[in-house]
């Protein structure tokens, strides 16, 4: 099978980010029956069904899910390159850098950083890439990004990394929670609470570096940190992070309260190609952000 309709795939990603053929035929600017054909055109070049939908909802299919993985990664290219080819036309001469990371990393260290770029760096556009955890290092590798962001990044012949902000534990808790208002927590007093932690792998550094008479026992690991946060929110528990997405709690009314005994540092790395070698401008935005990011903040390490 060959994919040659680019718009097939925007009408999926679409209704899998919408959960609703309505909703994506309103983004889209298309009629819903037109969406429903889309979908089956989609379905009918794959061989394979992308979404279970009933009168009560759309949902990903095992197989869509996989797929939608695949699509991202496909749009966020052409976005990219639509993007450059419009500053082309418009005679912008920039130089390009693309910042792949997480969405809370975006939100919670980059936005301030990323401002002040164009007044220290008026020939070189800064783009951010919003790419899950697990596939950061394959956004350098098929080149889809310059910069990446994130933890343990390979450091090795083909990958250079380097700490980027360290940052202790912190616990989101609602403040109707019965451990609400301490002004810190240990992790043997949440051991038997309800926690939410962003991705699994998260869960097992911090069991690690626990003793071991200390076992996290009611733990629900969700995706991003936005999630989880959510979650919180409407009563799911309390939400361990990084302190660098504490300030999303703001938003939801939630208490920051640091975890300690033991004090257990997050390291946030940011990373590059090291073969094929990157152009000097990648890695002078690269040290940028290094310098900005430590600096502006500092007060959530």
């Amino acid at each position: 099978m060959r994919l040659t309709n680019l718009r097939l795939l925007r009408v999926f990603d679409a209704v899998a980010r919408l959960s609703s053929f309505v909703e994506a035929s309103k983004a889209l600017h298309m009629t819903p029956a037109a969406v429903s054909l889309a979908i089956r055109d989609l379905e009918s070049s794959l061989d394979f069904r992308v979404f279970e939908r009933t009168t009560r909802h759309v949902r990903l299919t095992e197989a869509g899910r996989k797929f939608f993985v695949c699509v991202e990664r496909v749009l966020t290219e052409i976005r990219a390159t639509e993007s450059c080819a419009a500053s082309l036309r418009a005679g912008n001469n920039f130089d390009t850098v693309r910042v792949a990371t997480t969405p809370a990393v975006i939100s919670s260290l980059l936005g301030v950083v990323l401002e002040r770029a164009p007044v220290l760096w008026p020939n070189v556009r800064i783009t951010c890439v919003e790419v899950p955890s697990h596939q950061l290092v394959e956004a350098i590798d098929l080149r889809a990004a310059d910069i990446t962001i994130g933890v343990r990044l390979p450091n090795d012949d083909f990958h250079e990394s380097q700490p980027l902000f360290v940052s202790r534990w912190v616990a989101l808790v609602p403040r109707t929670h019965a451990l609400a208002g301490h002004r810190s927590l240990t992790w043997r007093q949440i051991q038997n609470v309800s926690l939410i932690i962003i991705n699994e792998s998260s869960r097992l550094r911090i069991q690690s570096a626990l003793p071991a008479d200390l076992v996290l026992e009611n733990v629900h690991s969700v995706s991003t940190a936005m999630f989880a946060v959510a979650s919180a929110a409407n009563g799911g528990g309390i939400v361990v992070v990084p302190g660098y997405v504490s300030p999303l709690a703001l938003l939801h009314n939630l208490d920051v309260v640091p975890i300690t005994e033991p004090d257990i540092p997050h390291l946030l790395e940011i990373g590059v190609s090291r073969q094929p070698k990157p152009d000097p401008h990648i890695l002078q935005i690269r040290d940028f952000l290094v310098e900005q990011v430590q600096e502006t903040y500092k007060d959530l390490a």
